[in-house]
């Protein structure tokens, strides 16, 4: 990207997090991505938006929040799934951190 700084845009055709995208605008190119996958053309919309302060500051709210929540739900008990052998995959502590409170 920086080795043709005539060039004023870039393409990506597989957006997939858009941090191409993202590096383009911070050095001020326009920058075209696009991608299939749903979850991944949002992430990559509130990757790249402009936020405000106070959007920032309320967003850090909800964070700290949703933190405390979290880490006063650690010692609940928590739905596992019944996958054969999923210790394999995660430890049961990453599974407690992982897996919804029991309703």
């Amino acid at each position: 990207m920086l080795l043709y700084p005539w060039r004023t845009s870039k393409t990506a055709p597989f957006a997939g997090t858009a941090t191409t995208a993202l590096v383009a605008a911070e050095n001020a190119y326009k920058a075209f991505t696009f991608d299939i996958n749903p979850f991944l053309v949002w992430l990559g919309n509130i990757k790249c938006k402009n936020y405000s302060e106070e959007q920032i500051i309320e967003i850090r709210h909800s964070v700290n929040n949703a933190l405390v929540e979290f880490q006063s739900s650690l010692g609940e008990e928590h739905w596992i799934p019944n996958i054969f052998n999923i210790e394999r995959w995660w430890s049961i502590q990453t599974l407690k951190k992982i897996s919804p409170k029991k309703i």
